[in-house]
């Protein structure tokens, strides 16, 4: 007896597409990562971590703080690796 995902996997090597997932958010090319959206939205995320912590809890002070390692993080690692090229 073939599972689903035997069925599927068949499918996808026999060149059918299987069905495809709607209103996922999916995009063609998109990467996805956390990372893509860290730096892609690093203004907003600090200025919400700012408000929400100044508001609400001292607990979401941490937000801006994960942005910056984050940023400094992909930082160094360019700096870095080209350098030792």
């Amino acid at each position: 007896m073939r599972t689903l995902r035997d069925r599927s996997f068949e499918s996808e090597v026999a060149g059918r597409p299987a069905r495809r997932r709607r209103g996922r958010g999916s995009r063609s090319g998109a990467d996805g990562s956390m990372d893509q959206v860290i730096k892609m939205h690093s203004a907003s995320l600090t200025f919400l971590g700012l408000t929400l912590g100044a508001f609400i809890s001292k607990k979401f002070f941490m937000l801006p703080l994960a942005v910056a390692w984050s940023l400094g993080q992909e930082y160094a690692k360019n700096r870095y690796l080209s350098r030792n090229l």
